[in-house]
């Protein structure tokens, strides 16, 4: 299927997004709600994905392991609240020149 961009809404209550969710997608673009607290291994890999943004009310905490691996992002903040990234989060991410990470930051 051609899915692009994929946009939450903000008053949405997803608390999650699943392992391998958009893996091999076509999607450039997606707009996190600020429910969202995890997003689950493989989530996004072998995607077309260029960005992701998260609201700055972010209750995001755990991003797992190989979630953007070998995306086409370039840039990433990650939301304040994240206290975990899983193991090898931006390999293959050829174009990522900037990550923004948190201080509350535990486990890379």
């Amino acid at each position: 299927f051609s899915l692009k961009n994929v946009i939450v809404s903000s008053d949405s209550l997803l608390t999650s997004i699943g392992p391998q969710a958009f893996q091999g997608a076509l999607i450039t673009t997606f707009y996190a709600p600020a429910s969202l607290k995890e997003i689950g291994m493989f989530a996004f890999a072998y995607t077309s994905l260029k960005t992701i943004t998260f609201p700055i009310d972010s209750k995001l905490a755990g991003i797992g392991s190989a979630v953007f691996l070998n995306t086409h992002i370039t840039s990433i903040s990650i939301p304040n609240s994240v206290n975990t990234l899983g193991q090898l989060a931006f390999n293959g991410c050829k174009q990522l020149v900037n990550v923004n990470i948190p201080t509350e930051l535990k486990s890379i």
